[in-house]
């Protein structure tokens, strides 16, 4: 039986198996390094994933009616969303701790409009973090936006490239200084206009990464 089936019956029964996936997604996830800090919390936060299905398991469950895939995906990305969402209570700058989606990365898939309708766990939010992206249209520059994606980079190869051609000019010193201050920035638009953390990391994971392509090309 296939894993999307597996979870698709945990939900519609308890099904043991599927279950054991769900929690083997989310291991694999907080294992990742960038979640180190939440290591302590690691059972509270896989509750609060548990939780979250059981809330939303009607929704969910209707969504992938009749369908063969793509479950395992939408479990993937709700973990990711709250464990970012863990990570982002810990900061003081709601910025600090957002970033790329690291399944696109490791897929090498450039996410579309289908999958960022299926796969976004509230409407709301979703529609907030398209205002997120207008706000920061409006307020940055294209310099900003290169040293936007250079912040979201998770591939060191990548960022080390980013730094030989787009910030060749400058020391790391002043690299880095230039990504405090944007960081600075960033911050005090979500915060002047009261954003939600669900909705930036939305932004940041799919329609800043859009915009990342189309900057660097």
């Amino acid at each position: 039986m296939s894993t999307h089936k597996e979870i698709y019956l945990f939900l519609l029964e308890g099904n043991e198996r599927g279950y054991i996936i769900v929690r083997n997604i989310f291991t694999k996830q907080i294992n990742k390094s960038f979640y180190y800090n939440l290591k302590d919390k690691e059972e509270d936060l896989f509750s609060e994933v548990v939780l979250r299905l059981y809330e939303k398991k009607e929704h969910i469950l209707t969504i992938f009616e009749g369908k063969e895939e793509g479950l395992a995906s939408y479990i993937r990305t709700m973990i990711k969303n709250i464990l970012n969402d863990a990570l982002l209570s810990m900061s003081k700058n709601p910025i600090d701790n957002i970033y790329i989606d690291s399944r696109y990365e490791d897929e090498g898939a450039v996410p579309d409009e289908e999958r960022f309708r299926v796969e976004a766990v509230d409407v709301i939010a979703r529609l907030e973090a398209k205002e997120v992206m207008m706000k920061f249209e409006s307020n940055l520059r294209e310099e900003d936006f290169k040293l936007l994606c250079y912040m979201l980079e998770n591939k060191v190869d990548d960022k080390d490239k980013m730094e030989k051609t787009l910030f060749k000019d400058i020391s790391k010193d002043a690299l880095y200084k230039r990504v405090e201050r944007l960081k600075k920035k960033l911050s005090q638009i979500v915060q002047e206009n009261n954003f939600s953390e669900e909705a930036v990391g939305l932004c940041l994971q799919y329609i800043a990464y859009k915009k990342c392509r189309e900057v660097l090309k």
